[in-house]
């Protein structure tokens, strides 16, 4: 059996996505509720990026030990939630921090799966990190992002690219991995945005992503080396919601 686990963020809210989204109460146990967190982050996902998929079956544990023995991992593991591909399951745990945001997490592992397939772990978890929020900024990751660069230990934007493994993500790749998904969509002119969204889906439908990404900084007119500089300054300028 085959699942994603994930490690902890921040939740913020969504604002331009489904109205159903922003107003949902807290689930605390209730998985009707949580349900329909998924099936609309689920209709979310499909606006951006075109395709339908059925959304995922909601599986609520009472507690993180039950979930973790549920995944088969030790009582003390650090992760909130998995994927269950084969079954196409999201689990959860009732007394997990920010239970809606785990669950928006976890329906874009479903998502991206049952539409895409298999993509690389940093477009993975970047687009499932900017879903826990979305359109909102990621809080604790634009502050990893942020804490990173001032140590000097961002990965490199080419060194993402170019990574097509699926493997287990070191926290630093998550969080450069949401800052490069949160500047894809969501550029300060409308042509740029689109053409960058388009990129960003064909990534995801299995092209060959330095080659795609190279066509669109060429087409903006500037250089990569510009355009990572851009990128960062961006996130670096922006402040985090408390």
């Amino acid at each position: 059996m085959r699942f994603r686990f994930r490690q902890a963020a921040v939740l913020a809210v969504a604002c331009w996505f489904s109205p159903a989204l922003a107003a949902e109460p807290a689930p605390v146990c209730d998985s009707a509720a949580v349900q329909r967190i998924a099936a609309t982050t689920t209709e979310n996902l499909r606006d951006l990026f075109g395709s339908s998929v059925p959304p995922p079956f909601v599986v609520l544990h009472r507690s993180l030990v039950q979930l973790h023995a549920a995944g088969g991992q030790p009582a003390d593991a650090t992760s909130e939630g998995f994927y269950d591909a084969e079954r196409k399951t999201i689990n959860l745990a009732c007394d997990a921090q920010g239970l809606e945001r785990i669950a928006r997490h976890e329906t874009a592992h479903h998502y991206i799966l049952q539409a895409f397939g298999e993509i690389p772990s940093w477009l993975d978890e970047g687009i499932a990190s900017y879903m826990e929020t979305a359109p909102a900024v990621n809080g604790g990751r634009l502050r990893e992002f942020q804490y990173l660069l001032r140590r000097g230990r961002l990965p490199r934007l080419a060194d993402l690219l170019q990574d097509r493994r699926r493997v287990h993500l070191a926290s630093s790749a998550y969080a450069a991995a949401w800052g490069f998904v949160y500047v894809m969509l969501h550029a300060d002119r409308s042509g740029i945005q689109a053409r960058r969204r388009d990129t960003l889906r064909t990534m995801l439908a299995g092209g060959d992503s330095p080659v795609l990404f190279g066509a669109m900084v060429a087409d903006e007119g500037v250089s990569f080396a510009d355009w990572e500089r851009a990128w960062i300054r961006t996130l670096w300028d922006m402040e985090a919601p408390s």
